[in-house]
């Protein structure tokens, strides 16, 4: 049974929170160890079972980017450690604001810094416009190949991006 089918939602790459919190209440209490007693051993391991199974699915949805990444693992788009090949305009982009980075460290001007953030974060804002309209959607049969393309380029791109903004984060005591 994977997430969807246990919170009984929809497959999206956003999960309404809205509807999660409640649902995992409820399951919370059909689902917990202490009202298995009486039960037999075998009825008492499978709520166990699906009690951890739930707490792992509530805290997966909990996170969008984790989220994006299990949907995406779900219907095979990405295998666990894959080495995703990016566009090469892209990651140019992504080594000129690395050099950019490694020469504020090196000098540590304040406005260089500001200069970074703003480009760092004008690229997030845009990656996610482009791909909100696809993340927000439900699709309940097949996931469209353009669909999966999409999200599967944006699910890679934040995560450099992400890793410049922890390199930031680093180097000065950045929010």
């Amino acid at each position: 049974m994977n997430y969807y089918e246990l919170f009984e939602i929809p497959f999206s790459f956003q999960v309404d929170a809205t509807l999660l919190k409640p649902k995992f209440y409820a399951l919370s209490r059909q689902f917990h160890p202490d009202f298995a007693q009486g039960a037999d051993a075998g009825a008492q391991e499978r709520m166990l079972q699906q009690s951890a199974l739930l707490n792992q699915a509530y805290k997966t949805f909990q996170q969008p980017d984790t989220t994006i990444g299990y949907a995406l693992q779900l219907i095979g788009a990405i295998e666990p450690d894959e080495k995703y090949a990016l566009d090469s305009e892209f990651l140019m982009e992504v080594m000129d604001l690395n050099e950019q980075l490694m020469e504020w460290e090196m000098e540590e001007n304040p406005e260089t810094l500001v200069q970074i953030q703003q480009t760092a974060k004008d690229w997030m804002d845009r990656l996610e416009t482009a791909a909100a309209p696809v993340l927000k959607a439900t699709y309940p049969g097949a996931v469209p190949p353009e669909v999966i393309a999409q999200v599967k380029e944006y699910y890679y791109q934040k995560k450099y991006i992400r890793r410049i903004w922890d390199r930031m984060a680093g180097g000065r005591n950045i929010a």
